[in-house]
This record gives C-alpha cells, structure tokens and sequence, in this order.
C-alpha cells in the first residue's frame, strides 16, 4: 500500500485591498477654477493658435 499522506489545512491568505489614491494629472491653479468653462474655452482658441503656450495656462489646454 502506498503511503498517504495526511491532508494538510489549505492556508488562505487574504489579498490586502489597498486603497487606489485617486490623483489628478494636473494639479488646477486655483485662478482656473475661478474662470467660467465658457471663458477658459474662449481663452484656449485663442491659445492654440499662438506657439507656445504660457506656462501657466498650460495645464487647461
């Protein structure tokens, strides 16, 4: 007869959930949440025709 060997507990380990920080790629300037969308579209057709874009503005186009 074979040997069978005794059955062993299974050890499950938890999967750690580690929560997803949630960052956005471009931190906003607090000036551009203060201009309307309206205006800020405005002012990013204005923008795109000129080259290159001030640094500050970039973050909306």
């Amino acid at each position: 007869m074979a040997m069978i060997p005794a059955a062993r507990p299974v050890e499950v380990r938890p999967v750690e959930v580690r929560p997803v920080e949630v960052r956005p790629v471009a931190p906003v300037p607090p000036r551009a949440k203060q201009v309307p969308l309206t205006i800020r579209l405005r002012l990013n057709r204005r923008l795109r025709k000129r080259s290159p874009p001030p640094p500050l503005l970039q973050g909306l186009l």
